[in-house]
């Protein structure tokens, strides 16, 4: 989803999100090792939303592009005549289906191949490369910490909110299992630091509404991870930030945002994000088939969104990185999941700073321009045959051609 203001741009992942926001910045100093609080499952609220929508509502798609099922009992539904529209379904390990299933629909593989990182990237963790003794760190929307996915992991959660024990989001959860979850994730064994900022994410209203974000808050949390990380063990170390969120233009506000930034990569602490003057402006998200291989370059494709956004064509200019058909930690409970077929750049952020840690527990003084231009080296160009015809699809990157080029130089 695209959303605009004056000076910002931000892509999100926003189906389904729901959010109690009443945060605002605080300047308490980041302690490691601490949980600030447990936000609440968003079962019974997701439930009740989707169980009240009228049936035309039901199966339209979305603006995103999908089709909400999520936590819905479908057992009475007849998907006989919804054939074609399979491919939009987002639906969670909630939703109930009929007892028989019509040709073509198998929520449970969909669910299963979205949990793989894709890109042959399960083959580098067989081999120790997980990103164990690198930190990542992520600002974003409130965790349900405790998720089977990622609660070994979380080294801290530190909730910038005056609403203690708020509701958590579908967002919070889906980029944390991206970046570090055990199954989903590209870096199982990384560190992850967590930032809930509400006033970062939404402004200083905290208000999504406002479609405004609080680029002065993100300042101040970035500050605090450098100074956080310098009282970290060498194997606990920060080497990377992902932020979902982007803009373009200029303000006070982002200004003071780009000179954090630059304060944390002078402390070698790269800050991913979306939007202007980033080093994710090189990358970009794809899909694949519907049961397609996450792991065989012959079954990936454009993704959804930036299919649309290129009218048929793809930007071949960029770096490409699994997107659309993931699946993710959900909100709704510690060992539930939600498979979206729709990604955004959302997705897009956390699973680079995964793969820039494998990177970094290779080579620990690699920076992210390096690392990109030996991804750019060692990525594979390919084509696609779709019922536009034949083009060139772009460079998907290779983990496993990346990190061979980084132990060669050892």
């Amino acid at each position: 989803m695209k959303c605009r203001s004056k000076n910002v741009i931000c892509y999100l992942i926003t189906i389904g999100s729901l959010f109690i926001l009443n945060g605002c910045g605080n300047p308490d100093k980041l302690k490691n090792g601490e949980i600030t609080d447990r936000p609440r499952d968003a079962a019974e609220a997701t439930y009740n939303i989707n169980s009240n929508k009228s049936e035309s509502d039901r199966w339209a798609i979305n603006d995103i592009g999908s089709i909400d099922l999520t936590s819905m009992d479908l057992t009475h539904e007849n998907l006989t005549d919804k054939t074609n529209l399979f491919k939009y379904f987002q639906f969670d390990t909630k939703t109930t289906w009929p007892s028989k299933l019509p040709d073509g629909l198998d929520p449970n593989k969909l669910l299963e191949l979205g949990k793989d990182p894709g890109l042959n990237i399960r083959e580098l963790h067989k081999k120790g490369i997980t990103g164990k003794g690198v930190g990542i760190a992520i600002i974003d929307q409130a965790l349900l910490v405790d998720h089977d996915e990622y609660k070994e992991q979380l080294a801290i959660y530190h909730s910038y909110s005056k609403n203690k024990h708020q509701m958590a989001s579908m967002h919070g959860p889906g980029v944390a299992s991206l970046a570090v979850g055990k199954n989903i994730g590209v870096a199982p064994e990384a560190k992850l630091y967590y930032i809930s900022d509400d006033y970062a994410m939404w402004g200083k209203n905290a208000n999504p509404a406002d479609n405004l974000h609080g680029y002065e808050y993100l300042a101040k949390d970035i500050d605090r991870i450098v100074e956080l990380n310098k009282s970290l063990d060498t194997n606990e170390k920060i080497r990377v930030v992902s932020i979902s969120l982007g803009y373009v233009g200029n303000s006070d506000e982002i200004e003071q945002f780009k000179l954090s930034v630059q304060r944390a990569k002078d402390q070698g602490i790269e800050i991913l994000f979306l939007g202007d003057d980033n080093p994710m402006n090189q990358y970009i998200g794809m899909g694949r088939t519907l049961y397609g291989n996450p792991n065989v370059v012959e079954d990936l494709r454009p993704a959804y969104m930036t299919y649309k956004l290129y009218n048929g064509r793809f930007d071949t200019g960029r770096l490409l990185v699994p997107m659309d058909q993931r699946t993710v930690a959900s909100s709704i409970g510690t060992s539930d999941y939600l498979y979206t077929p729709i990604g955004g750049g959302s997705w897009i952020v956390p699973y680079v700073a995964g793969l820039y840690a494998l990177a970094c527990q290779v080579d620990s003084q690699i920076t992210f321009k390096e690392f990109t231009s030996i991804a750019r080296e060692t990525g594979k160009i390919t084509s696609v045959t779709d019922e536009n015809g034949t083009y060139e699809f772009g460079t998907i990157i290779d983990p496993i051609a990346l990190i061979n080029k980084l132990q060669s130089r050892q």
